[in-house]
């Protein structure tokens, strides 16, 4: 029989509840970049606590604020009125948070060129372009325009 307003003790009194707030803070924190460390401090528990009770939070925290970046990115990109220090700030985040980046790394073997390039046939540039990009794909390039999935 229980007792109006009577509850059992906890096994621990120092255990951590997680509670609505203390979830959307850890998310929150989470989306802007703040660490583990700083969030368990923050909310005065120890990280692997942290790690434990907000498992979900910390995961989606830093998804979602990616993903409503990259959707403002391309929101700007498609309004004509976009200001630069908007596009700047979302550039920014895309390479600094997502691991975005604009620069395209080519290289090609120089050990299979031969040494005077004025000797080489067209045919024989071009091959040693296409191989270039073929080692760029397998290594987790991004697609050439001529590769399905890719727009125009």
């Amino acid at each position: 029989m229980l007792i109006p307003g009577w509850s059992p003790k906890p096994s621990n009194p120092n255990e951590h509840h997680p509670t609505e707030r203390t979830r959307t803070l850890v998310e929150t924190m989470t989306a802007y970049g703040a660490s583990q460390p700083q969030i368990a401090s923050t909310l005065d528990i120890n990280p692997s606590t942290l790690a434990r009770h907000y498992r979900e939070e910390l995961t989606l925290g830093h998804a979602k604020s990616n993903m409503a970046v990259a959707q403002n990115l391309f929101r700007i990109a498609t309004t004509p009125k976009a200001t630069a220090p908007v596009v700047n700030a979302a550039v920014w985040w895309t390479k600094a948070r997502m691991g975005w980046s604009e620069i395209r790394r080519t290289s090609a073997d120089i050990r299979t060129i031969p040494g005077n390039m004025r000797e080489l046939t067209d045919a024989q540039l071009i091959e040693i372009i296409e191989s270039a990009g073929t080692r760029e794909s397998e290594q987790g390039a991004l697609p050439s325009p001529s590769e399905p999935g890719q727009s125009e």
